[in-house]
């Protein structure tokens, strides 16, 4: 008798064993197509993606819809009620329960100017976005008492969602059943019962946050203020350094300069004053050789007449000094004025990256949570 050879028999087993991790991987999906998700979790995963939406475009969260027309009644004060369809631009087959945190410190209906950037320069009018909303959520997470109350632990949310589910389970005439009947929310992955047969859903503030990109938005805002901020400081910086220095060279060249023009003044009243006694002394001199019965005068005359020529010499020595001084004092005077522009030009490059950096933080905190 023929039968299989050992090259066909491991042959045979590779193939079983490829079919069979085939069939190990495509075990779950086979489940997960055999067992669909209950259109209630699907119903209650489009509100809660119907609610971050309106957040982004609106800045808020939706108040509930209290009268059952399916609009928003942010006149009531109610925290629970019916999800405003209509408001959302959703529909649902069927009512769904929604609860929102209205907190008198942090309500999220409410859009109110939370957030103010520190950026230097004139206030702005307050930028109301989603920003301010992101401020809310951290407000409301670190309170004790803002939030929808969620499951027997009393969990706080920022949101919940309820699906009543496809009969009164409870058989108390509300199709909501167990706490999603009061003013709380069952916790999401209640099991079903023979009473209850609702779904839920919960978002938390810091989960929502998440969402909304709240994190990163903030981070880049008070980024780009720091960065003005900064900007601002180098331009303070700039003007101080510019007026000093106008202060310490061009000011003070400008007094040098009208001492040296005093100094050459008197040093050349010196001259004049040194050449007219030189003039004195000739003429001594003179009248004493011509009248022939003086010669002590004649010598006199004579050492006066030295005497006020060394004088004049001084002074005209010391007019050249004061002249040359007037000179350096002047060249002097156009170096710290060239100084003194190129700190004007420092000054106001500093000030229009500082207005940009301003402008730019401006922007950035009127873009609210859009990227």
């Amino acid at each position: 008798m023929s039968g299989f050879s050992l090259l066909e028999m491991a042959v045979v087993l590779v193939i079983v064993g490829l079919l069979g991790a085939l069939l190990w991987q495509m075990l779950p999906r086979l489940q997960s197509a055999s067992s669909p998700e209950p259109g209630a979790v699907v119903q209650l995963r489009v509100a809660s993606d119907a609610l971050v939406g309106f957040a982004l475009a609106h800045s808020r969260l939706p108040c509930p819809d209290v009268d059952g027309d399916g609009l928003e009644d942010c006149a009531a004060t109610a925290e629970v009620g019916r999800l405003p369809q209509r408001t959302l631009g959703q529909m649902f087959p069927r009512p769904l329960r929604y609860g929102v945190s209205r907190s008198a410190t942090s309500d999220l209906t409410v859009l109110s100017n939370r957030f103010v950037p520190n950026i230097p320069g004139i206030v702005p009018a307050p930028q109301l976005n989603g920003l301010d909303l992101c401020i809310g959520l951290r407000t409301a997470q670190s309170s004790l008492v803002a939030g929808v109350v969620v499951g027997p632990r009393a969990v706080r949310s920022a949101f919940a969602l309820a699906d009543s589910g496809a009969a009164d389970a409870s058989g108390d005439g509300d199709l909501f059943d167990g706490l999603d009947s009061g003013t709380s929310f069952a916790a999401p992955g209640t099991p079903l019962t023979a009473s209850f047969d609702d779904y839920t859903a919960a978002v938390g503030f810091g989960e929502l946050a998440q969402r909304l990109n709240c994190l990163g938005r903030l981070a880049a805002v008070n980024g780009a203020a720091r960065a003005a901020v900064a900007a601002r400081d180098l331009y303070d910086l700039a003007a101080f350094y510019k007026d000093f220095r106008h202060f310490a060279n061009t000011g003070t060249r400008v007094v040098d300069i009208t001492e040296a023009e005093l100094a050459v003044g008197l040093a050349g009243a010196d001259v004049a004053l040194a050449a007219a006694q030189l003039a004195l002394q000739v003429a001594g001199l003179a009248e004493a050789i011509g009248s022939g019965n003086a010669p002590g005068a004649a010598v006199l005359a004579a050492i006066g007449t030295g005497s006020a020529a060394v004088g004049v010499a001084d002074a005209a020595v010391n007019l050249a000094f004061a002249i040359d001084d007037r000179d350096a004092a002047y060249e002097a005077k156009d170096l710290a004025q060239q100084q003194d522009d190129a700190a004007s030009v420092t000054k106001a490059n500093y000030q229009l990256w500082a207005n940009n950096a301003r402008d730019r933080a401006r922007a950035e905190d009127a873009l609210g949570l859009i990227e």
